[in-house]
């Protein structure tokens, strides 16, 4: 929010996009002890989150009204859902790898 706030414009925008991304995966890489997974974290849910809230604005802008609305919302949630769900997956996945050792 400080990004679009201090900038005004999309590259605030984007600013704003990455830095919560980044924020959320360095949150999920301390809760999980996922340390090794936090690059790939931060790059999912910054490419999902954008691509679900700058191709929702796109439709929103494009048709504008409700329909507009309703569809940057759906955007918006699968896309942010589906990074969530991919960095919460590599957060365990990442967790149990550096701890699993193998028997034999």
């Amino acid at each position: 929010m400080v990004s679009y706030f201090t900038l005004h414009s999309a590259a605030g925008e984007w600013l704003g996009s990455l830095a919560g991304s980044t924020a959320l995966a360095l949150v999920l890489a301390r809760v999980f002890v996922a340390w090794r997974s936090f690059p790939r974290m931060a790059a999912v849910l910054f490419a999902a989150h954008s691509t679900g809230y700058f191709l929702g604005e796109w439709l929103y802008y494009g048709l504008q009204g409700k329909i507009g609305m309703l569809l940057w919302g759906v955007c918006y949630g699968l896309g942010f859902g589906f990074g969530l769900t991919q960095a919460l997956y590599l957060a365990q996945t990442g967790n149990t790898q550096s701890t699993h050792h193998s028997i034999g």
